[in-house]
């Protein structure tokens, strides 16, 4: 008996044809006969390729309806994964099973060729010049398997020296003579990068890496007791189960919002609010209550388009683990996406030093003695665009 008919919709209700596979940027049309069901109460639910469950319904079929439709449109995005997914139509009282299949394929999900420009503009809007300026600039790392750095072209400076943070973030370091009053200068690089799909990234931790990365820090206060029962109640023995509870504590009890600030874990917790700073802070403090190492990762994703972007890491059995706190569709997914280009590692919030960009230079003392305040007078605009080789 077949109960289901499939069809693909594109570029605002055409019709295209009738098929069981599907790509991304296309919708499927599902159409479930309900007047081909025994009388009954069912659950439609649909699962992806992970078993989670994307699509969960209570539909009827009554005694006096003889003909009936539901119609089900799903718009596929770059964040479904490839591979089969099921449909399921469950009769709640015999338990008894409908089951249909379709595929989905999706050329972004495993691999990802893009070229990245990242840059900054120092500006000074002080009254004079300032002098012998150093500027580091944070640049993507060569993570094997992972982030695959193929070419990296500087813009508008010609490297000082290389240097690399405890962290292990790398840094190109620029020197310029002077940057005159209410001018400004941009520097970065442009970099050609592969981005692959890998569910982890095999290491070892050193002991004092493991007790740092347990460790309670500022913005991440893992040692409140606030946290602490929060990680208590939400521990499963199951690695992979434990992270998917504080994934949905997270989406349940934390309300996204852009911050004008970086605020972490506990003024998240307080205030039930936060961005993916605060969301990815208070997921590694959870995790460190309960003595799983874990990190705060920085750099720029592509949701609904590429932008500066925070989540986190924990090392599990060997090996570091991404997971994404912030976007829901990512709960119950675990490892490295081509939707991220990963900056930095570290705490990056308060006076860390461990930013994507840093500045010192000097100055003159003006003829009255009174030191200029250059902590209002020098601003840093970063920008940055993503190419992507588009696949059909």
């Amino acid at each position: 008996m077949s109960l289901f008919s499939f069809f693909v919709q594109k570029n605002k209700g055409n019709i295209l044809r009738k098929n069981k596979t599907y790509t991304q940027d296309e919708t499927i049309i599902l159409t479930l006969d309900i007047s081909k069901l025994p009388v009954g109460t069912y659950i439609l639910k649909i699962m992806d390729p992970y078993n989670r469950t994307i699509y969960q319904q209570k539909i009827s079929r009554e005694s006096n309806r003889i003909v009936g439709k539901y119609i089900l449109s799903i718009p596929l995005s770059e964040s479904y994964p490839d591979g089969i997914y099921s449909v399921y139509v469950i009769n709640i009282a015999s338990g008894s099973t409908f089951k249909e299949t379709f595929i989905v394929k999706n050329p972004y999900f495993s691999k990802r060729e893009i070229v990245l420009f990242n840059y900054f503009r120092i500006i000074n809007y002080n009254g004079q010049e300032i002098f012998d300026v150093y500027a580091r600039i944070v640049k993507p790392p060569h993570i094997p398997t992972v982030q695959e750095i193929n070419s990296i072209t500087p813009l508008n400076f010609t490297p000082l020296r290389e240097e690399t943070d405890l962290d292990g973030n790398e840094w190109i370091v620029a020197n310029f003579e002077k940057i005159d009053e209410n001018k400004s200068i941009d520097i970065g690089y442009k970099s050609k990068i592969t981005l692959l799909r890998r569910s982890y990234i095999p290491a070892k931790l050193s002991p004092s890496d493991y007790k740092k990365y347990t460790n309670s820090e500022p913005y991440i206060e893992s040692d409140d007791p606030r946290i602490i029962r929060i990680s208590e109640s939400l521990y499963h023995r199951n690695f992979y189960q434990f992270i998917k509870n504080i994934q949905k504590w997270l989406h349940k009890n934390i309300s996204y919002r852009e911050m004008p600030s970086e605020n972490g874990a506990l003024f998240a917790l307080k205030n039930k609010i936060g961005d993916c700073t605060e969301f990815s802070s208070l997921f590694v403090a959870i995790c460190r209550a309960a003595n799983i190492p874990s990190r705060l990762v920085a750099g720029i994703a592509k949701g609904k388009k590429w932008e500066n972007h925070a989540w986190a890491e924990c090392y599990y059995d060997g090996k570091w683990i991404a997971v994404e706190p912030t976007w829901k569709e990512y709960v119950g997914l675990f490892g490295y996406f081509t939707n991220r280009i990963t900056l930095l590692y570290g705490n990056w919030m308060g006076d860390f030093i461990t930013r994507d960009f840093s500045i010192r230079y000097r100055y003159h003392v003006k003829r009255n003695k009174e030191r200029i305040n250059f902590s209002r007078n020098i601003k840093i605009l970063n920008y940055h665009y993503v190419q992507e080789k588009r696949k059909v």
